[in-house]
């Protein structure tokens, strides 16, 4: 029998991948319809390639960082979501402080996932209520 983190892991390789693919398929879909696709000196030029250089760096550096703190789960929910270091970082460790887990443990990883997918849900209810109002 898989361990949570196993499983934490394998579903959230599959999440992210799904993600990935839905994020790049609205602007395909869009160039789709409109029959206008850009050239690849248009998306790779000199420009986006200083900035991509950053956000690589930028990138491996937050997964090595934030993984020990965040758990499994509470990592790849964080990732897709966004927001980490204002958000999502704040109410795992406070989740984590108020149940008095380890980060480390399988309870640690249960909880920090449950207030990073908790923060999420609020999130997306105040953007709806913002914008619906």
């Amino acid at each position: 029998m898989k361990s949570y983190i196993d499983k934490a892991h394998t579903r959230g390789k599959i999440w992210s991948v799904l993600a990935i693919i839905v994020l790049f398929s609205v602007p395909a879909l869009i160039c789709v319809h409109n029959g206008a696709w850009p050239t690849l000196g248009d998306v790779f030029n000199k420009n986006i390639i200083s900035v991509l250089a950053i956000y690589w760096i930028s990138a491996v550096v937050e997964v090595i960082t934030y993984t020990p703190m965040l758990g499994a789960g509470g990592t790849y929910l964080s990732f897709v979501t966004g927001n980490i270091t204002n958000l999502k970082l704040p109410c795992a460790i406070n989740a984590l402080e108020n149940a008095k887990a380890d980060p480390k443990s399988e309870e640690g990883e249960i909880v920090s996932t449950i207030a990073i997918a908790v923060s999420s849900i609020v999130t997306t209810l105040i953007v709806a209520l913002g914008v619906a109002l």
